[in-house]
């Protein structure tokens, strides 16, 4: 089930790319944009990684956040997502362990595997905790809520954090680089994008496109429609290059391709 505000864009060839690597029979809440304090997405902010995630190569520079995520199996819970116990001078800064009011950012999109919700409905529950919970800001915030009370919570596709600059590699509603997101095909044809750029062009889940500040409902749909085939076409042009590049051509062809694109 993707999950979202009326104003998100789920890409889809990042979707089913992100989603070749997970099991729909284990329950799993999957998102990068998650808050913490005053902001998403936020380093700090309690999640999981994915089971069998490799936590020990990630990038040195990942350490010395104050909170880096564990792998959790089978799957993410309240428990796995907190820190666990320090005993260092440090242990202050780690985030608290109790569902604050907040959790994933609606607007980045949120996506949950069938078996989360075949367990979040089975006996009803979740039901009665969407109907009581009150003073939450939004959806979003509300089924963050009955998730944590459920004893599930979110797990980090892990993605970003296998990169030196984390926050440039988030997947869903990346805010590091919104422009390179919304027009690739600029930095694409022009030779200015780089291997950070090519990921992200290419692993890209969601685009929150903050319907609210276009003048009228058509414009912002025109936008959604436009930046469907503007990404769509930078992977086509990303996946030509590599074609060219594995048959010797990559030079005069690929170049000879963006002119016409």
């Amino acid at each position: 089930m993707l999950y979202g505000d009326d104003d998100t864009l789920f890409f889809m060839h990042g979707v089913r790319q992100l989603l070749s690597k997970f099991d729909h029979r284990v329950p799993l809440a999957l998102t990068d944009n998650i808050w913490h304090a005053d902001g998403h997405p936020h380093l700090s902010a309690l999640r999981c990684l994915p089971c069998g995630y490799n936590d020990s190569s990630l990038p040195t520079a990942q350490t010395s956040q104050p909170y880096t995520p564990r792998p959790a199996c089978p799957h993410c819970t309240p428990h796995h997502a907190c820190p666990p116990a320090l005993t260092s001078p440090q242990s202050g800064s780690q985030p608290e362990c109790t569902f604050s009011g907040l959790g994933a950012h609606g607007g980045a999109g949120i996506i949950f595997s069938s078996a989360l919700l075949d367990q979040l409905t089975a006996n009803g529950r979740v039901f009665d905790c969407l109907k009581r919970v009150k003073g939450c800001s939004g959806g979003d915030c509300l089924v963050s809520a009955c998730l944590w009370e459920a004893g599930l919570w979110y797990t980090d596709p892990g993605h970003s954090l296998g990169h030196q600059h984390p926050l440039r590699h988030v997947l869903f509603d990346n805010a590091e680089r919104r422009k390179l997101v919304k027009a690739p095909m600029d930095a694409l044809v022009k030779g200015t994008c780089d291997d950070e750029c090519k990921d992200l062009v290419r692993h890209a889940v969601s685009y929150h496109v903050r319907a609210s500040s276009y003048s009228s409902h058509a414009k912002a749909v025109g936008f959604m429609h436009t930046l469907v085939e503007s990404h769509a076409a930078g992977v086509g042009f990303l996946n030509l290059l590599e074609d060219n590049a594995s048959t010797g051509e990559a030079g005069g062809a690929g170049l000879a391709a963006g002119r016409e694109l």
